[in-house]
């Protein structure tokens, strides 16, 4: 559920150049990892989501200053 919620963020960053969007499932993305901070695979896997969204809207941005 999370990795379709990512794809669907960086998808909506791609295509609509919504960077706000992004950073809101960046938030909720920080959210589980911290809510679920016992669980390391969870944890992990979703702050790995998180940098993967943030680097995704960051490419996005320089490919539109340009």
């Amino acid at each position: 559920m999370v990795l379709i919620a990512t794809a669907v963020a960086a998808f909506i960053v791609i295509q609509r150049r919504d960077i706000a969007y992004a950073g809101v499932k960046f938030w909720a993305l920080v959210a589980i990892a911290l809510k679920h901070f016992d669980n390391s695979m969870l944890r992990n896997a979703v702050l790995f989501l998180a940098i993967v969204l943030v680097l995704t809207a960051t490419i996005n941005i320089g490919r539109t200053q340009q």
